[in-house]
């Protein structure tokens, strides 16, 4: 079996967007408790000078002159979208762990190739969309953290990859990793690469919540459960 992870993309504004769809295509921010500060962007809004946690009163002018649309939070709503997708990935799966309100991993078989279910991937990333609505990214790996990590090069690459990386295929692990900063590959996935962990990018590794770090001094491979199974 093989590990895989679905992210939904921009999450909070994809799910606004399913119930109100005058503000697809268009720049939306979600604000904070209190419409203090927008803590989630959509692609639209990204390309504007908007950063994430900026005070609405510091962008009202931008949000003026672009038409920038946004809402109040409703985290009732974004747990129920939780929900309702990691309910499709239940139908896929027997294997679902929720990561955070826009991931979760699961499992699939592996082919008799050796490499990762793309098409049943692709599936899901269908019936998601038809059924809930969300545009998500799957990353498939022969681990958790490998698959947390196509997860990342399909967001980044998305219009090349369409939205899913599969990284069981060895070769292509490393043409990928090839192009991408050590500073962004998680500490736990070094072996992989053949990376010393005692190198001075290994202790400056940025690492996803719940991940272990390998130890900067040991040079002893990680044997926790996220970079053997």
């Amino acid at each position: 079996m093989s590990w895989a992870i679905v992210d939904i993309e921009n999450f909070y504004c994809s799910a606004e967007r399913v119930f109100d769809p005058s503000l697809r295509n268009v720049p939306l921010i979600i604000l904070s408790n209190g419409d203090g500060c927008a803590i989630a962007r959509s692609s639209e809004a990204k390309a504007l000078p908007i950063s994430m946690g900026a005070p609405m009163f510091k962008i009202r002018d931008i949000v003026k002159r672009h038409g920038v649309q946004y809402r109040s939070s409703s985290y009732e709503l974004y747990s129920d979208m939780n929900r309702r997708f990691n309910q499709v990935l239940a139908d896929f799966s027997d294997t679902v762990e929720i990561y955070s309100i826009d991931e979760s991993f699961f499992r699939l078989p592996v082919l008799p190739s050796g490499l990762g279910d793309v098409e049943q991937a692709q599936r899901i990333r269908a019936t998601i969309k038809q059924h809930v609505g969300l545009p998500t990214r799957i990353g498939l790996g022969p681990t958790r953290t490998l698959s947390k990590v196509a997860n990342a090069l399909a967001k980044a690459s998305e219009k090349v990859w369409n939205g899913i990386i599969d990284l069981h295929d060895e070769g292509l692990r490393r043409r990928m990793f090839a192009k991408w900063p050590i500073e962004e590959v998680w500490a736990s996935a070094l072996p992989w690469l053949g990376v010393c962990a005692r190198s001075a990018s290994a202790r400056r590794l940025i690492l996803p919540r719940c991940i272990p770090m390998l130890p900067a001094t040991s040079g002893r491979s990680c044997s926790s459960a996220w970079c053997s199974s």
